[in-house]
Parts: structure tokens; C-alpha cells; sequence
């Protein structure tokens, strides 16, 4: 913001009087539009770039994600600060890799995931206009790029639609789906008519779950459970509903966990979750044809069909099956890298496995235990480094890595000396590869999060550009604050992970370390788990891709500086890292594994030394699945399996005999926790009391609390009575505990509760019946809570409550109508809103009918919501995320057109007291002569003022052009801001009197003073200049009104 300024001497008379010329021109630029009934300007804050991290622009796209061919044609995810990330395309040109479609216009990204193709066409899911993932397909042309599915707008719950498998079988492309809750199998011929639900096998807000969808002849078959919570059986569908029935169920609580079709036949795994074995089957579509072949000593990871046999990968060893007992056997003692799905070339099946002494390296096996081998040692020794792979004209193609820093692309037969280097890849970037695939003849792959094109020769592989140039971004995010500093995480130009910290100022904004050291390759700060601070310090996780294959978990320790910036403790092997780190007095809890455990419950006093296993709940390698964990007082609550109770909640003092399980809900096996999505959350406490979500054999899913004892811990109220679930979400805000429930007449709708059964009350059915509002992000703003809510008749937006059902009403329809102003993550609805009690604000992520995604503020009130910038004018966004307040600043990232995304900064002056007075300057000090003893009419220069806020007032001690006495006269001047902050300063004015007196001669004209204007008017110019010189007296004394 630039400073006001005023310069106008006090006492001006209503006639025409002179006053400095570029005020005169100033006060008409004002003058002229209020005579013309225009409107005062006004002058606005806005957000400064703090550092442009990744400078310059970028024609390469940057491919988001696994590649898919469909003919000649490969589509990708690619992120640009323009269209954020979108769909595109590429046939290996220049002019032929372009966007698609941006589905949500503007910087704003619609995340597309590809899945699927059918009749030339490919299928993805993205996030439309109505905020949720929507089922699309496309022929590679903006028209023919349509949606076939999405979430109704009339307030149903907004998780959108969520594809787990699918099958192409004849002209169907049948896939399993999560739409609107529950999960089940659905159908598509790629036409909005022809895209349904197959059947509602399991009807319920859970769903059948349908997994491992296979085809043999016309017919599929699949997994599914028709209870939501049942072990999965065999099922098979004809695309009909009638036809859609179930198989055969395995015995002894055994699920289906796997399918494939080899020579004819169905080979299907069964397992159960409290065994780490397995069982094979082999089935021909009947139950009475469904026979045992033989038991496995470990789950299955992987499969790939080799001509009428099966190679599996379990644990560290590779099998093989033709359908018999006597045909299934261990081929090799190697552990196969499980992101790199194997492929078949010819009689082989390669694959990326490691042993302890070759690391990752290539293998492959023609299904003998002599077949089943090392391709080629590329790295030697423990620390080999491989990629994504592909099969092009009979040879395998993979990425490689001879060096600790470069890959290349490599080509085999299968042999040693069949194994040779094809082409050096040269570029910008970490040596990372995450997909490969042959599209019409051509290798399409992903290196340094670039896309490259090979026709399998070193002067065909070549990395792509595009005829359109974006900015580079660095994607700032988790800003933490620290003191008076704000950390984050942001992206170099190697495209890795890199600490920095900033004070709010460019200068201040300084790189602190990059994440990559030691045999990392790419360290990744998962955004959806908070870091911790204490005292002086922040501790945060990496999830980190190891250059040698596989990926570890790091505990960080920081307190902003490069040499107080290091790991504690690295994890190998974590598998699924769940849950976050949790602070409990000064000990800090995490999950984590070593070569023993499997993931389990650690702790750390911020050392190294002091980072140790607390309990290994699930003995061995097996892990007990953390899921959900709170501090009440000294202890930590959380939700573990051991193998013998189920999902169920336990409690640590941070010792291992202080580890115990604190209440079993559900006996034996089954769980008492019912939340399939880790990241709800679905524990708070408040006032000495934890409230939590659970289910026992008599309720759903509902609220309990505890007072940290087992006698204490009691179903709080069964809202949606018998076996249904209610609870979905909860959050404190403004001493009380918000909720999400459904009580199966409202739908989810915001609830209240004080911790009583009688207190636990419905406060708003804001979408009528059983439809949902589906309430999100409870804020509190001054004595108001916020929460976005939808209905139908004004999309998602803001609405207010002061914890009465009569004091629930929506705040504002930033969008007017059933578009939706509030952006949010439908999968883990996490809200762009973050609320900043002290002000007395909430700064949140808002659209309206003008503008995109931008910046937006509220006091709680309709009157105080308002757009703070446009920074992408017009529909653009600029998506403003991460926002931290360090002092009279918001640091926070976004997206402008010039920079990308990067680190910005936007001024709270506006919205702090002012406490700090005008910087005054008065004019210098001056003399004049009197013509006799009454004294002499003086004019001086105007004193000037500044201040941050508002132009100031100045008033003098006498005017300027008053008669002055003879002597000196001390002229105090006074200047004062809107709020009563005042300055002063002085300057004298002595006149003296003329020795000898003059003769009176003919009156002279006044002089003009330089820099001076006198303004007058012919007959019949008064009433005008009356006017004119009263909007200038207006005009620098006018206060700046509030923004």
C-alpha cells in the first residue's frame, strides 16, 4: 500500500485563492467525476510476490502422473500456471501436444486421472464445476471431450466419484465406483445414457466394494461384499442387474483378493486380515467348479499372466501356478519393486527386483526356476537404480541409472549382452522415472517429471516441448510459523524439495536446505500431515524415493536454519505411513517400521538418540494400522490392530507398559473402527473430554466420549438409531464440538453438541429431507462459527452459527444461485478456509460470477465478506493456499500469470489497530518585511503528511496568507489519522519592519509565487469555482474510508 499524503494549508477561503498547482490538478481528477455523478475511486491493498523461486518460463510439459496410450496418442495430467493441472495429449510433436480441455478453467486444477479406454476413446475422473470428481471421457478434441457422470448439485454428498478397477468386456467398460458414499459395480458404452449403476449390491453408504474385475468369455467377474463390512466373495455380472449374482463365497472369513484369467480358467487368491497367508483357487465361473488348488505362505502382491500359467510375487519370493497343486512352486528367492508393474515380452516376464547384493536392478523369469534370473547388474553393487519400462518391436525398454546422478534409456533381449545403453538423458532434474508406454510404435515416458518421446535410437529419443510457455512454479506449501518466520516447503530447479523460511519480506525470504542428501532421490513433505512446533523448533515428515529403489520415511527437525535442519530418524520400508505427529507434553508420537516391525507406534524427545519404539503392537513384520490419533492430557489415544482384537482404541503414556488396549467395541476380530477414510477426522477434545467415533454390535457409527477412563467412556448419543452409521465428521470450534451427522431423516447436516445427550442437537437442515448439507471446516470468527454448507438453491458458500439452531443461517451467497463459491478436497474434506481469532477474521478460498478462485475475507458479517485481490483478473484463479499471518502480514501461496505459483505477501495494516501518527514535515522556516507596524500577510509552503492508513488532516497554529506581527511567530503545525494518532512540528515566521517608509506608489499586482497557481474567474464562474475549491478542501481532508 503507498502512503496517503497531504499538503493543503489549512484556512483556505471560499474565493478563489491560490494553492500548489499538482494538488489543483489532483483534486480535479476528483472534482470531475463527482460533478459528473461518477463515483470516488478507491485505493485498495494488494498482495507483493515475495521471491519467484523458479524463475523464467517453460515449454516442456511437466507430466503429473502415469502416462496412457490409447492408439497413437498418449493423454497425461500436466500442471501449468495458467490452466493448473489439466488433460493433454501428445502424438510426439511439438504441435501435437497441447491441451485437451481445461476442465476448470482458470489456474484452477481438475486433477484428472486416467483409467480406461473403449472404441478409441479414454476415460478419466476430474473435478468439474460442481467441485466433485465427475466421470469424463475423450477422443483427444475439446468437443469430444465430455462428461458422462457426476454428483447431482442438490446437496448429496460431494465426495464425487472415485474409480478403483475396471474391465473392458466386449463393448462395456465396467468399472467399480464410488458415487455418492457407496462404493459399487457400474457400466458404461461411453455415452451419459449408457453410464449406470450395474447394481446396488450392498445398498448403505459403504457399498459392496467391487475389486479385482476380471473377464473371462462374455461374463465378468469380481469380488464384492454384500454387506459393506462382510469378507469379499465371487461375483459375477452380465452387465443387467438380474444377471449381476454371486459366485461362491470363500471359506473361514476369507476375501477375495485377487483374480486372474489363465487358459480358460479363473485363478483366484483368498485371504483374511488376520493372516498374513493365502490360499489359490481355481474356478470356472460355478460354485461346484470353484476348487482348491493349493495354500500360499504369504499374500500375493503382484501377478502377471504368462501364456496359460501365472507368476506371483509374495513377500520376497517369486512363484509360479499352471492351476495345479503340483504346478505351484517357488521359483527365486528376490523381492519385486511394487510400483513397477511387471511386463511380458515374448516368453519372459521382466520385472525390478532387488536382493541384498545387487539392490534394484532388472530380472526376469520365463516361469522356470533356471529362467528366473538377473538381466543385468547396471549398478554394481547394493545400490542399483531402475525406472519404468515398456516393451517395444520384441526388446524391453526401461530406465536406468550407471551413475548416482543420470539415467538413460536402456534396451534388453533378456541376455547379459542383449542388455545395452540406448541414449543418455540430459536434462534438469532428479534421476526419477514414473511411467513408460508404447503408443503406435513409439516409447512415451516420463524423466525428471518431463515427458520424452523414443523411437528406440539415441537420435530418436528426444524430451517433448509444446508451442505453449508457461511460468515455472515452485508450489509453496505446509507454511508453518516458527517465531516470527514462516517455514515451507517449495520445489528447485531440480524439481525437488527444498526448506525455505521467510520473515515477509524478499530479503527475508531465504533458501534454508534442500531435502535430498544421502541415497535420497525424491523427498516428498506430504501436505496432509501437519508439522509440529515446539518451542523453537519444527519437526515434519518425508516420504522419500530412494535412488537404490523403494522409499523411506524421515523424521525432520528445523528451527529455519541450514545447520538446525536434520533428520532424526529414517524409517526403511515404512509401507502405508499413517497418521500424523501428534505432541504430547514435550513428546512427540509417530508411526513408523525398522527390519523387525512392521508400522507401529514410536516416539521421539528430538533427537536421534531419543527415537525409539514404544510397543510393537502386531509382533513381527506385521503392522498394527494406526489410524486416528488424539492427545487427552498426558496420554495418546489412537486405533491399532494387534492381530487379535481387531481395529480397536488403545492408550500410551509413551512406555510400553503404559501401551494397553484401552476399550474393545467390537469382540474378536471384527473392528470398533469404522472410518474408511484415514484423514476424516473423527477425534477432538474439548474441555478434558475426547469424543471420537466408533461402532459397536449395537449402534453404527456414532459418538462416544471418554474421560481418559474405561468407566468413563460412553455412547455420548445414538443419533441414527440401530446398525446405521450417523457420524461422518467433527471438529471444535468456539468452545463446543461441531458436527456432521446424519440421523437418517436430515441427511449430514451441522449438529451441536456440549457433551450431552440432551445438548447433541440438530442446528440446521440446510438441504430439506434426506438430502445432505454436508458441513465442513467449523471456524470460529469473533463470537461466530463458519462452516461451509450446500444446498441446492445456492451451491457451497459460507454460512454462520452462533451454536443455536435459531442463530444458523447462511452468511453470504458470495455466488449468487446454485453455483458454488467455496472450494474444498471432497475426499478429505479439508475446507480453504483458515480463521484467524485474534482478528477476529477468516480469510477462505472464494469465487463469484466475476472472478475466479482468489482471495477473500469476512468478519462474520454479510456486510464484511469481500474479494481481497483479483490477482488473475477476469475467470482466472489464483487459487491462494497455505496462509500463515506473521505480524502485519499474510504470507501465503498463489498463482499469478508473470511468476506462476510462488510465495506472496499481503498487508493487514487494514485490519490491525493503528497505532503509529503520521510522519509530519513541516515547511523550512522564513522571513518577511512589514510596510508598517500592524504587521504582514504571509503565505507559505504547506507542511506534508504521511500515513499508512488514511490521508492525515493538518491543521496549522495560523494560516497561511494571515497577517503575521512584527517579530517572530512560532507556527505549530498538527497532523491526525482517522484513528486520533497525532504529530506536530513547528517552523517561525519572522517579519521585520522596513527602516525607512515608502512613498505610496501605484498598486502592484501580488506577485506569484513559483510553483504556485492563482485561479480566478470571468463573470459568471463563482458558483463553479465555489464548488471546485470545496471539493478540494474535501479532497485533503477527506479520510480514507474502509476498504
Amino acid at each position: 500500500m503507498q502512503p496517503f499524503t497531504s499538503a493543503m494549508p489549512s484556512g483556505t477561503s471560499l474565493r478563489p485563492s491560490c494553492f500548489h498547482a499538482s494538488r489543483l490538478s489532483a483534486c480535479l481528477a476528483l472534482a470531475v467525476p463527482l460533478l459528473a455523478g461518477l463515483p470516488l475511486p478507491s485505493h485498495a491493498a494488494e498482495s507483493a510476490l515475495l521471491r519467484d523461486i523458479r524463475p523464467g518460463h517453460d515449454d516442456t510439459p511437466k507430466a503429473c502422473g502415469p502416462l496412457f496410450a490409447v492408439g497413437n496418442t498418449v493423454y497425461f495430467s500436466n500442471q501449468s500456471a495458467s490452466a493448473g493441472s489439466e488433460l493433454w495429449r501428445s502424438d510426439g510433436s511439438a504441435e501435437g501436444t497441447l491441451l485437451v480441455k481445461d476442465v476448470q478453467p482458470g489456474p484452477e486444477s481438475s486433477n484428472p486421472s486416467l483409467f480406461g479406454e473403449l472404441h478409441g476413446s479414454s476415460f478419466f475422473i476430474a473435478r468439474g464445476s460442481t467441485l466433485n470428481t465427475e466421470l469424463w471421457k475423450t477422443d483427444g478434441t475439446p468437443t469430444g471431450t465430455v462428461r458422462l457422470l457426476s454428483v447431482p448439485s442438490n446437496g448429496e454428498i460431494p465426495t464425487g466419484v472415485a474409480i478403483s478397477d475396471w474391465e473392458r468386456v466386449g463393448s462395456t467398460l465396467f468399472f467399480a465406483a464410488q458415487f455418492i458414499g457407496n462404493q459399487e459395480l457400474w457400466k458404461t458404452d461411453g455415452t451419459p445414457a449408457g453410464t449406470t449403476r450395474v447394481k446396488d449390491i450392498a445398498p448403505g453408504d459403504l457399498g459392496s466394494f467391487p475389486t479385482s474385475l476380471t473377464a473371462l468369455g462374455s461374463t465378468l467377474y469380481f469380488g464384492a461384499n454384500a454387506t459393506g463390512n462382510a469378507p469379499s466373495a465371487l461375483w459375477k455380472s452380465d452387465g443387467t442387474e438380474a444377471g449381476t449374482v454371486q459366485v461362491w463365497s470363500p471359506p473361514s472369513s476369507g476375501s477375495v483378493h485377487g483374480m486372474d484369467e489363465v487358459g480358460g480358467s479363473l485363478l483366484v487368491q483368498v485371504a483374511t486380515r488376520s493372516s498374513p497367508t493365502a490360499s489359490l483357487w481355481k474356478s470356472d465361473g460355478t460354485e461346484a467348479g470353484t476348487v482348491k488348488v493349493a495354500d500360499l505362505p504369504y499374500q500375493v502382491w503382484k501377478r502377471a499372466t504368462l501364456g496359460d500359467r501365472l507368476v506371483m510375487w509374495m513377500d520376497n519370493e517369486v512363484w509360479v501356478t499352471d492351476g495345479t497343486a503340483d504346478g505351484t512352486r517357488r521359483l527365486q528367492t528376490v523381492s519385486i519393486y511394487p510400483w513397477q508393474p511387471p511386463v511380458v515380452v515374448g516368453g519372459q516376464v521382466f520385472f525390478l527386483g532387488s536382493d541384498p547384493s545387487h539392490g534394484l536392478e532388472l530380472w526376469t523369469t520365463d516361469g522356470t526356476e533356471s529362467g528366473t534370473r538377473l538381466v543385468k547388474d547396471v549398478r554394481p553393487g547394493g545400490n542399483g537404480a531402475l525406472g519404468a519400462m515398456a516393451a517395444l518391436e520384441g526388446s524391453l525398454y526401461f530406465l536406468g541409472a550407471d551413475t548416482q546422478r543420470a539415467l538413460q534409456l536402456w534396451k534388453t533381449d533378456g541376455t547379459d549382452a542383449g542388455t545395452v545403453k540406448v541414449a543418455e538423458l540430459n536434462a534438469e532434474g532428479a534421476p526419477s522415472s514414473y511411467s513408460m508406454v508404447n503408443a503406435g510404435g513409439r516409447l512415451f515416458f516420463t524423466h525428471a517429471r518431463r515427458l520424452w518421446v523414443s523411437d528406440g535410437t539415441a537420435a530418436g529419443t528426444v524430451r517433448l516441448v509444446s508451442s505453449r510457455s508457461e511460468p515455472r512454479d515452485s508450489f509453496p506449501g505446509q507454511m508453518t510459523r516458527l517465531g516470527g518466520l514462516a517455514l515451507f516447503i517449495a520445489y528447485d530447479d531440480e524439481y525437488t524439495q527444498v526448506l525455505w523460511r521467510t520473515d515477509g519480506t524478499d530479503a527475508g525470504t531465504v533458501r534454508v536446505k534442500n531435502l535430498r542428501e544421502g541415497s535420497t532421490l525424491l523427498p516428498y513433505v506430504d501436505p496432509s500431515k501437519p508439522w509440529v512446533v515446539r518451542g523453537g523448533e519444527a519437526f515434519f515428515i518425508s516420504s522419500d524415493v530412494l535412488s537404490a529403489g523403494g522409499w523411506q520415511l524421515s523424521l525432520w527437525r528445523t528451527d529455519g536454519t541450514e545447520a538446525g535442519t536434520s533428520r532424526l530418524k529414517v524409517f526403511k520400508n515404512p509401507g502405508i505411513a499413517s497418521g500424523p505427529l501428534v505432541l504430547v507434553g514435550d513428546t512427540l508420537f509417530l508411526a513408523g517400521t525398522d527390519a523387525e516391525h512392521g508400522l507401529e507406534l514410536w516416539k521421539s524427545d528430538g533427537t536421534a538418540a531419543g527415537t525409539v519404539l514404544v510397543k510393537d503392537l502386531a509382533p513381527g513384520p506385521r503392522s498394527s494400522q494406526f489410524m486416528q490419533w488424539e492427545a487427552l492430557g498426558n496420554r495418546l489415544f489412537f486405533w491399532a490392530d494387534d492381530g487379535t482384537h481387531g481395529m480397536e482404541l488403545w492408550t500410551s503414556d509413551g512406555t510400553e507398559a503404559g501401551t494397553v488396549l484401552f476399550k474393545e467395541f467390537a469382540p474378536g476380530s471384527a473392528t470398533g473402527f469404522g472410518v474408511p477414510e484415514v484423514r476424516r477426522p473423527l477425534m477432538a477434545v474439548l474441555d478434558g473430554t475426547l469424543y471420537f467415533g466408533a461402532r459397536d454390535t449395537e449402534h453404527g457409527l456414532e459418538l462416544w466420549k471418554t474421560d481418559g477412563t474405561p468407566a468413563g467412556t460412553v455412547l455420548l448419543k445414538d443419533v441414527n438409531p440401530g446398525p446405521e452409521d450417523s457420524l461422518s465428521r467433527m471438529m471444535v470450534a468456539g468452545g463446543r464440538l461441531y458436527l456432521s451427522l446424519d440421523d437418517g431423516t436430515h441427511g449430514l447436516e451441522p449438529w451441536v453438541s456440549d457433551g450431552t445427550e440432551a445438548g447433541t442437537v440438530l442446528l440446521k437442515d440446510v438441504q430439506p429431507g434426506e438430502d445432505n448439507g454436508f458441513p465442513l471446516g467449523f471456524t470460529r470468527v469473533g463470537d461466530t462459527v463458519l462452516f461451509l454448507a450446500r444446498d441446492a438453491e445456492h451451491g457451497a458458500e459460507l454460512w454462520k452459527t452462533d451454536g443455536t439452531p435459531a442463530g444458523t443461517a447462511l452468511l453470504s451467497d458470495v455466488w449468487p444461485g446454485p453455483d458454488s463459491a467455496l472450494r474444498f478436497d471432497p475426499q478429505t474434506g479439508v475446507v480453504a478456509l483458515w480463521g484467524m481469532e485474534e482478528l477476529g477474521l477468516a480469510f477462505f478460498q472464494g469465487a463469484d460470477a466475476a472472478s475466479g478462485q482468489e482471495l477473500w475475507v469476512t468478519d462474520g458479517t454479510a456486510a464484511g465478506t469481500r474479494r481481497m485481490e483479483d490477482l488473475v483478473p477476469g475467470e482466472g484463479s489464483s487459487t491462494p493456499t497455505n496462509l500463515v499471518r506473521l505480524g502485519e502480514k499474510l504470507v501465503f501461496a498463489a498463482t499469478d500469470l508473470l511468476s506462476g505459483n510462488e510465495p506472496r505477501a499481503f498487508p493487514l495494516a487494514e485490519f490491525l489497530p493503528d497505532t503509529t501518527a503520521p510522519v509530519l514535515t513541516c515547511p523550512a522556516s522564513l522571513s518577511a518585511t512589514a510596510p508598517d507596524a500592524s504587521g504582514a500577510a504571509v503565505s507559505y509552503p504547506p507542511a506534508t503528511a504521511t500515513d499508512d492508513r488514511d490521508p492525515p488532516v493538518i491543521e496549522y497554529g495560523q494560516a497561511s496568507g494571515s497577517t503575521f506581527p512584527v517579530g517572530t511567530t512560532v507556527v505549530t503545525v498538527t497532523a491526525t489519522d482517522t484513528a486520533g494518532n497525532r504529530s506536530q512540528c513547528t517552523f517561525e515566521v519572522t517579519v521585520t519592519r522596513n527602516a525607512v517608509p515608502e512613498e505610496p506608489g501605484p498598486q502592484q499586482p501580488e506577485p506569484k509565487a513559483e510553483g504556485y497557481a492563482c485561479s480566478s474567474g470571468g463573470p459568471g464562474a463563482g458558483a463553479f469555482w465555489s464548488l471546485l475549491v470545496l471539493l478540494a478542501v474535501a479532497c485533503v481532508r477527506r479520510r480514507a474510508s474502509p476498504l
